[in-house]
């Protein structure tokens, strides 16, 4: 601010702002005069004096309105310190942050920043990865996207239960004790505020095997890779969920396999509990060809298995890596399915793998997760002693039939396993007979 010469003032001069004031005096010093100022401070009298007037008289303003403030700590800084708090309120005007907030948010930043580390380098990264303009999304609205975008691609029906199950919530007033989905968890929780480390705390609060504890880390994969392409997560920056680990799976020690006569019973039940046509093709499709249950759910007669050739078609369409491959029946599945020579349509309806479970149970035999198709791999690497045949039958890598399989049973327990056939020979039923089993 610019200050002029007041014409013939009055001695001593009075600055005044509000109630407070301070006075200018004006004095002889040799050959020239010099003014001072003064004013009152917590009962002490401040002095000081300056050779210019201008000088004098723009410190009393600037006193007389810090008095006035009631700022008196700033009234008693060295000059070179009040020149360095008012360019600070000058910088901070823009923002309307008050000044101790502002330190106390920066003392805080540089705290949580590693040693050396620059703040203004760690504030462009975040905006980086938080760009302006990103919408805010919330978990729940994210994941309702998800499932609606694979609705409308077609994904298979199996693949989009499971990502509902994991991910969805439980909707309003719903009775539905199943599970602690993501949605459960962070549903109003916008996407871009989840780390690593909730997500981790998530995975590790379910309890689970450590293989399916990898699943879920593939699924919330998933929904942060569309978020990202959606535009909700900045692109070209790793997700939070990628940032997640997996856990080791051990080999041999998790895979359960059934043993020949727990299949003898189960194929052939009791009298007490007999074994359905539904029952007998479940589990000779699984246990003599491998086939996964999400694959034996979509199975077409004369499309994927056809009898008369003896073969089992896995085509793109119904495969879980959708790679087609083609089984050769054992000759005990052919004499298990020679009945359903010429018939089309689907094998199995839904809900047919719990149908299979409760059978199980109601045998008193526990179910083994995936335990049809691990003991088909079993016995044949047992029998066959040809790694690759058995990987291309099953659909996996020889590095995944090494690692789990071999050593898990003997070949006469697989010659054993593979010699289960009906009771008599099956009847051929009448061809062009439509419908499940």
């Amino acid at each position: 601010m610019k200050t002029t010469n007041t014409p013939n003032p009055k001695w001593p001069m009075t600055i005044k702002r509000g109630g407070s004031t301070v006075k200018i005096y004006k004095a002889r010093h040799r050959k020239s005069h010099v003014y001072q100022t003064i004013h009152w401070l917590g009962g002490k009298q401040m002095r000081r004096t300056f050779a210019a007037f201008n000088d004098a008289k723009i410190h009393a303003e600037e006193q007389a309105a810090l008095l006035h403030a009631g700022k008196y700590g700033i009234a008693q800084m060295h000059s070179d310190d009040r020149h360095t708090f008012n360019a600070a309120m000058r910088l901070l005007a823009p923002l309307d942050v008050p000044l101790l907030d502002a330190v106390r948010e920066y003392v805080s930043a540089v705290k949580a920043l590693p040693a050396g580390a620059s703040m203004t380098a760690a504030a462009k990264d975040y905006a980086r990865r938080h760009p302006e303009n990103t919408p805010t999304k919330t978990v729940n609205e994210v994941i309702a996207e998800l499932l609606a975008a694979r609705k409308q691609d077609k994904a298979r029906l199996r693949y989009r239960k499971d990502l509902h199950s994991t991910l969805a919530a439980n909707t309003p007033g719903s009775t539905d004790k199943r599970r602690n989905s993501f949605g459960n968890a962070f549903g109003t929780t916008r996407i871009s505020a989840v780390t690593t480390g909730d997500m981790d705390a998530w995975l590790r609060g379910r309890g689970v095997a450590p293989r399916t504890r990898t699943k879920l880390v593939t699924v919330l994969r998933t929904l942060f890779n569309f978020a990202k392409a959606a535009g909700y997560l900045p692109k070209g920056v790793a997700s939070e969920a990628d940032g997640l680990t997996t856990p080791k799976v051990q080999g041999a020690e998790n895979i359960a396999i059934f043993s020949a006569e727990e299949m003898q019973t189960l194929i052939t039940g009791t009298k007490a509990h007999t074994a359905t046509a539904e029952h007998k093709l479940w589990l000779a499709l699984g246990g003599f060809a491998g086939l996964r249950s999400a694959e034996l759910m979509r199975l077409e007669w004369g499309k994927h298995i056809q009898v008369e050739r003896g073969l089992i078609q896995v085509s793109g369409d119904i495969a879980k890596t959708s790679s087609r491959r083609i089984i050769t029946m054992q000759p005990n599945l052919a004499a298990w399915l020679a009945p359903y020579a010429g018939r089309t349509g689907k094998v199995f309806t839904p809900r047919a793998d719990e149908r299979c479970h409760e059978y199980a149970h109601r045998l008193g035999l526990a179910w083994k997760a995936n335990g049809l198709r691990h003991s088909f791999i079993s016995y044949q690497c047992a029998t066959t002693k040809n790694i690759p045949a058995v990987a291309m039958e099953a659909g996996n890598s020889v590095k995944i039939i090494h690692s789990h399989y071999l050593e898990l049973t003997t070949e006469g327990e697989g010659k054993t396993w593979f010699s289960i056939m009906p009771d008599a020979p099956a009847n051929v039923i009448r061809m062009g007979k439509k419908g499940a089993a």
